[in-house]
């Protein structure tokens, strides 16, 4: 008889965080497909996101968010006047993958 596997309901986690003065509250979603080819790809590094894998992140990260918080980090990352850029959004990914897969994130070696 083959092994048999069977999918479970699983409880979609939530992860607080504040970025400047704004609190956050992120539902976080289902991990597979972009978001797993992107981390895998480069880990997060912002000096190899190609095009395609940061608009995959920032989707990923906008499916989590409010739509005022998404637009928000959006507006602050297009405004040229704002410090806040793509380094930022890698390190609250970062965070969050840490916060749901149980163990703490840490730096790839290089």
């Amino acid at each position: 008889m083959a092994k048999q596997f069977v999918t479970q309901e699983k409880e979609r986690k939530i992860v607080e965080f504040d970025v400047d003065d704004r609190h956050i509250v992120f539902e976080v979603p289902k991990k597979s497909g972009l978001i797993a080819s992107v981390v895998n790809k480069v880990g997060l590094d912002s000096r190899n996101l190609d095009t395609d894998s940061t608009r995959d992140l920032l989707n990923w990260l906008g499916e989590g968010m409010t739509e005022d918080d998404s637009q928000w980090i959006l507006g602050r990352l297009l405004d040229p006047d704002d410090e806040f850029d793509l380094e930022d959004i890698n390190e609250i990914a970062k965070y969050i993958l840490g916060q749901t897969s149980n163990r703490p994130s840490r730096r790839r070696r290089g």
